[in-house]
């Protein structure tokens, strides 16, 4: 059990350095590039849509993750998604989350998959460099709830040639080992609830 609380310390100090890592590089690209950046909307890259399910859909012993608008991950035994996404609280600490593969989401959580998937690693870390600035009101105040138009319509600042960019591939090596290094710390995780369950 100390061996399971270990590793599970370990992989979240892990996720937190690789967080830092990515924000490090997104935040760097507007000055390196500032002769040739532009205003582009965040509909250029994906359609927005939301999940249709509700929490009473939720199993603890789903085998399918099931994203909501809280930062604990809840599970599920369906799925209607099976992609490369970026996972947007609508409402409460709007939070920003990534997955690749099967799973489910809440009807208020924004699920974001871009047309390009090479761009994926530049929109996760661009979305959360900028979630404060989205979730903002017209005077400045924090919001309530997201709602579509004001995710269509938010600007990020990138080089006029974002898809050619060094950037881009180390952001997703980034995002490609917390994901991996996020599965293992679930699994941790539902093992040491199952163990405490037991003991």
């Amino acid at each position: 059990y100390n061996i399971i609380n270990k590793n599970i310390e370990i992989k979240q100090v892990i996720n937190d350095n690789l967080l830092e890592l990515g924000q490090l590089i997104y935040s760097n690209i507007e000055n390196k590039y500032k002769d040739s950046i532009k205003n582009v909307k965040l509909r250029t890259f994906f359609p927005i849509i939301t999940g249709k399910k509700n929490v009473e859909d939720t199993d603890i012993n789903g085998i399918y993750p099931f994203f909501s608008c809280s930062k604990d991950i809840m599970y599920s035994n369906s799925y209607s998604f099976n992609s490369k996404s970026i996972l947007l609280a609508g409402n409460g600490d709007f939070n920003v989350k990534y997955y690749s593969g099967k799973f489910e989401a809440y009807q208020r959580t924004y699920v974001l998959t871009p047309y390009n998937a090479k761009l994926i690693g530049l929109l996760f870390f661009g979305i959360r460099s900028n979630i404060t600035s989205l979730t903002k009101g017209n005077r400045g105040s924090v919001i309530s709830f997201i709602v579509k138009s004001m995710i269509e319509d938010f600007v990020l600042k990138l080089p006029e040639n974002y898809n050619c960019i060094n950037e881009i591939n180390e952001l997703n090596v980034i995002l490609d080992s917390l994901s991996s290094n996020e599965k293992q710390l679930t699994s941790l995780l539902k093992l040491k609830k199952y163990l405490l369950s037991s003991l």
